[in-house]
């Protein structure tokens, strides 16, 4: 039985002109157009279309959510105003297992690459491997290696870095392999090389550090007294 029960009042007419009051209570109808949809709300006052839509679906269709009030409700999974981002991160996940290589931020299941990195994971550097692009890195490894209050600074600049230090460094360590660079900076020898992985892998020492060079030092130390000695004596 229809009837005109006060407590319908709806917010203009009854049930809000969207539906008819049965027994004290809205029966909403199914709203007209291209989303064959019912009205909700006590009063029928919600429209189903009123909420923000995703590739072309109210709240991303029925698989991530639904419309209340104006307001997407998502589902597992999704989240967002249109619930259009995904909380996954398997597409995110490098072949490494790392979350877009260590170089960027999963956002709905997508990379956002940090600078210099591309890829769909973020795996991809075409300047990474450059002197000058790690210089920096390897003079703070450097620094760690005689104090540890530069380690955080140094996890920083060295994110997803590979830094082994050794005591001999040579320029023809690197003259075999193409994939590796040799560099020199502020008194560090290092060689920059990029893994099957595509992970950079650093090989450094001190230049005073290098037994080769301590020798050379060491035999121009001997060598020039030795030689005023012998000059003196066949005066």
């Amino acid at each position: 039985m229809i009837t005109s029960n006060p407590r319908c009042p709806g917010s203009n007419d009854i049930c809000s002109g969207r539906g008819e009051c049965v027994c004290g209570n809205c029966q909403c109808n199914s709203r007209r157009g291209d989303l064959p949809l019912t009205y909700t709300g006590k009063w029928c006052e919600c429209d189903p279309s009123s909420c923000p839509s995703f590739n072309g679906f109210v709240c991303g269709g029925s698989e991530h959510g639904v419309c209340d009030c104006g307001f997407c409700k998502c589902y597992k999974n999704f989240d967002g105003k249109n619930c259009g981002c995904s909380t996954r991160k398997d597409m995110c996940t490098a072949n490494d297992g790392t979350t877009c290589g260590g170089h960027g931020e999963c956002m709905c299941n997508k990379c956002k690459c940090d600078k210099e990195y591309t890829g769909e994971k973020c795996t991809e550097c075409k300047n990474c491997n450059t002197c000058d692009a790690n210089k920096e890195c390897v003079k703070c490894m450097m620094a760690r290696s005689d104090s540890t209050k530069s380690e955080k600074r140094c996890q920083e600049q060295c994110s997803q870095i590979n830094v082994n230090l050794v005591y001999d460094v040579e320029k023809t360590d690197s003259q075999n392999n193409d994939s590796e660079i040799f560099c020199e900076y502020e008194g560090i020898t290092y060689i920059v090389q990029t893994d099957k992985n595509k992970r950079i892998q650093i090989k450094a020492s001190r230049i005073e550090e290098n037994p080769k060079n301590s020798g050379v030092m060491y035999s121009s130390m001997v060598f020039v007294p030795l030689l005023a000695v012998l000059t003196w004596v066949f005066q």
